[in-house]
């Protein structure tokens, strides 16, 4: 017997769906060729590069980690895009879970370094749509990205459509906007949406869309969407889905409700779980500098900084947002480039602190001092 809320829940979800009495046509999932630098590797380079970057993989038949993103085989205008210099290996994410994913496995990632969890899951998903062939109508995407939040959403789709320009291809964000009609969407012909679990649902229901293209199934973060009481729309929308769609679940923490949600919706998945630290670059020189108090810092400064910055990116950890606004102010006076420093606030966990990566213009603020981009490395 439902209450009136399961009754109305119940019915805000799809149908099912009797994919024996549709015909789907062929998808690519495998286009994954290893290099053979990848292929030289030994079993004891492989543990070593796993253990050293806190990275663990259950599965079978699990693909070797490649040591550049050269290796992954995917589009120079894309990698060109991500990484202009072929000095800094990708973080360790994206070493494994790129040719996990350009496999066409599916794959449950649990991840506790910010760095490069997105670019890890965006690099295959626009290679996997590029192989598809272009749906006869534009009612339908070709892959979905599923974020918790209309937020999370926003930033998702920037960066995509950044790096989809390279492939050509339309990247909406669904939660953008309320009025998508079937005749902007068939306009802007996206072939991947981003959006809620809920607007997924939302859209299908009015006719907007339907799910027979989809073929790849992005889960950005999990814990969240299960967390928010999602979990009974993103089970709707898997069901709608073709059954032998390749699927990707991000997770920020281990939990048993998320690997159960998870190996009751994944094909023979490879687990990777990554731990909060990167491999150090062997090519580049840290240096760290303590300066205590203020005395002398403006001109120290004028000195160094310049100097500094020309020669490679700066970390300056600052105490307290005094200190950080005059070392902007500095840096301000001093024009230092954008992309070469950057200003970290240490503060208790009950304030977030800042973090500035383009100081010339404004900061932005962070909920954790380790949410840097996928170029900035932490030891």
């Amino acid at each position: 017997m439902f209450t009136e809320t399961e009754s109305k829940q119940k019915s805000e979800l799809l149908p099912p769906v009797d994919h024996s009495q549709i015909e789907y046509p062929p998808i690519d999932r495998n286009f994954y060729k290893e290099h053979p630098d990848v292929a030289a590797q030994t079993d004891e380079e492989i543990e070593k590069f796993r253990s050293r970057c806190g990275v663990i993989t259950v599965g079978s038949n699990v693909p070797k980690p490649v040591s550049d993103f050269k290796q992954l085989g995917i589009k120079d205008t894309l990698i060109d895009s991500v990484c202009p210099s072929d000095s800094s290996p990708p973080p360790a994410i994206i070493r494994q879970l790129a040719p996990v994913a350009l496999s066409g496995r599916d794959a449950l990632v649990i991840w506790q370094a910010w760095i490069g969890r997105r670019l890890a899951y965006m690099l295959p998903l626009l290679a996997h749509v590029h192989h598809q062939p272009d749906p006869a109508d534009c009612k339908g995407p070709v892959a979905l990205v599923l974020a918790h939040s209309d937020i999370v959403a926003k930033p998702i789709t920037k960066q995509l459509t950044q790096l989809g320009e390279s492939y050509g291809k339309v990247i909406m964000n669904a939660c953008d906007s309320e009025d998508i009609s079937q005749e902007s969407l068939a306009n802007c012909g996206a072939n991947i949406m981003v959006a809620t679990p809920g607007r997924v649902v939302e859209l299908v229901q009015q006719g907007i869309i339907h799910l027979r293209h989809v073929s790849l199934v992005v889960v950005d973060d999990l814990g969240d969407i299960i967390r928010k009481k999602m979990a009974r729309f993103l089970t709707s929308i898997l069901q709608q889905v073709r059954p032998d769609r390749q699927t990707l679940m991000m997770v920020d923490r281990s939990s048993p409700a998320n690997a159960e949600y998870a190996m009751e919706h994944l094909r023979d998945p490879i687990k990777i779980s990554v731990a909060h630290r990167e491999e150090s670059l062997s090519n580049v020189d840290h240096n760290i500098l303590n300066l205590k108090g203020l005395d002398g810092l403006d001109s120290w400064f004028c000195d160094n900084i310049a100097k500094l910055a020309a020669a490679g990116g700066v970390l300056i950890y600052v105490d307290n947002r005094r200190e950080e606004r005059l070392v902007s102010m500095i840096c301000l006076k001093k024009a230092i480039p954008c992309k070469c420093l950057a200003v970290i606030f240490i503060c208790p966990l009950s304030h977030p602190p800042s973090f500035s990566l383009s100081l010339p213009h404004s900061p932005c603020t962070l909920p954790r001092g380790r949410r840097l981009d996928h170029h900035v490395r932490s030891r």
